[in-house]
């Protein structure tokens, strides 16, 4: 499967190893054990000089079978995920081990026509072997900005579709390889470049969806916190209002004291304190997910919606906040627009919990709604309603935004109660 001669460049296969290492590790997250990294490693010690040879391809697709057990034994990530990242950064390598290989037996064969040293023909092994330390290097930047696994976080749709195009560019190479004679083994060379820039590409498309994904979120946000303090601003106003009256409000509660009417002036002052106190609720440390709650709290309260919000998250959570937010942003639009189109007003109730423990946040959210609006198809909750084309892509974001956290999301219906619960690691940013 490898070159014999492979052993003389033993200093750059451990640089390469070193450049993979982190290329798989911007992407992905591997297990934290040491004979994991270990373990790892040294699969990609064998896979820095893979023999691409026209006609055979038995080095490839072993080292390919290799890598693939390796990835899915010693990283932690979703398998979509894995494979994604394996048919993006597979193709690179074979193409350029190829071109880099193919370059110096082209040089050998039709410039030195087969007439070389021993140490001439070493030499050019390695510089062959040397110009795939530059491209590395190149596909490490790349893929520590535009693939980094905290930063791109997509559902398990978009990886599928990002891994059947990459295998589509790896079966074109690798039958483009098999075929090829050996006395024209540079046709294949654009073929190469193609492949190359194809999943160079992947990756740009991965970047710009996922910050697209993130600014939509950030406005999300953006809005709901412009709401909270757009609330305060107008009790601030208020209370300003306010203090030009507060002289004669002193001035009734001295006279009441001043006639021993201490009753009605504690009265006074209560009423006073209820008048002047701002209705702003803390319902958790994180100021981003107390300001979206409020945001919805005042929404739902203006449509006559009894409201339960019990939230324990802490300022740092150590989880993606910008898709957290839009979790509960989009749970909580749901429960609202049902709960409001149920008549009674004194049946409608949202009730929203949410805690983070044992190195998860747990939550889940209720509402009452109309029964048979919500019907169960092929495992899927849609709407029963004749506008449906309007509604019902809200429950499939919402479980598309908890896959890209890493958690779970279990939706139900039960009589008039529909709920969901999203099981999320807390440490996933």
């Amino acid at each position: 499967m490898f070159s014999t001669d492979y052993l003389i460049n033993i200093p750059v296969s451990l640089i390469l190893v070193y450049l993979l290492y982190r290329i798989f590790n911007s992407c992905l997250s591997i297990r934290s054990q040491i004979w994991a990294r270990l373990s790892f490693s040294a699969v990609l010690f064998l896979m820095t000089s893979p023999i691409v040879l026209p006609g055979e391809l038995t080095g490839s697709l072993g080292i390919l079978a290799l890598l693939t057990a390796a990835v899915f034994l010693f990283f932690t990530d979703r398998p979509i995920v894995k494979t994604a990242v394996i048919l993006i950064v597979y193709p690179l390598w074979v193409s350029f081990s190829y071109l880099s290989y193919n370059i110096g037996y082209v040089i050998w064969m039709y410039c030195f026509r087969q007439n070389m040293t021993e140490t001439g023909e070493m030499l050019l092994m390695l510089c062959c072997a040397l110009l795939k330390i530059p491209f590395l290097v190149l596909v490490e930047r790349l893929a520590g900005k535009w693939l980094a696994s905290g930063e791109v976080s997509f559902s398990s749709r978009i990886w599928a579709v990002i891994s059947l195009t990459c295998l589509a560019s790896l079966l074109g190479i690798i039958t483009l390889i098999y075929q090829v004679g050996s006395t024209s083994t540079f046709v294949i060379w654009p073929a190469c470049i193609a492949c190359i820039l194809t999943s160079v590409g992947i990756c740009y498309i991965c970047d710009l969806i996922s910050r697209s994904v993130r600014r939509a979120m950030e406005g999300d946000m953006l809005r709901t916190q412009q709401a909270y303090y757009e609330d305060l601003k107008r009790e601030q106003e208020e209370v300003r209002g306010l203090r030009h009256d507060m002289m004669n409000h002193l001035s009734v509660i001295q006279s009441l004291l001043g006639q021993n009417e201490t009753a009605q002036a504690q009265s006074y002052l209560k009423s006073l304190t209820r008048e002047f106190s701002a209705p702003l609720r803390v319902f958790c440390e994180n100021d981003t997910v107390n300001a979206l709650l409020n945001a919805k709290y005042r929404q739902a309260e203006e449509k006559g919606i009894e409201c339960s919000f019990m939230m324990e998250l802490p300022q740092d959570a150590g989880m993606d906040m910008v898709r957290l937010c839009s979790l509960m942003a989009n749970t909580l639009d749901n429960a609202i627009e049902g709960s409001e189109r149920v008549v009674e007003k004194q049946r409608r109730l949202i009730t929203l919990k949410g805690r983070c423990g044992g190195g998860y946040f747990s939550y889940s959210i209720e509402n009452r709604a109309v029964a048979g609006e919500v019907l169960r198809e092929k495992g899927r909750f849609v709407t029963a309603k004749k506008d449906s084309r309007f509604h019902g892509h809200g429950l499939r974001i919402i479980s598309d935004i908890a896959e890209e956290l890493g958690g779970t999301v279990d939706i139900s219906f039960s009589g008039d109660i529909f709920s969901v619960t999203a099981l999320i690691p807390a440490g996933k940013a």
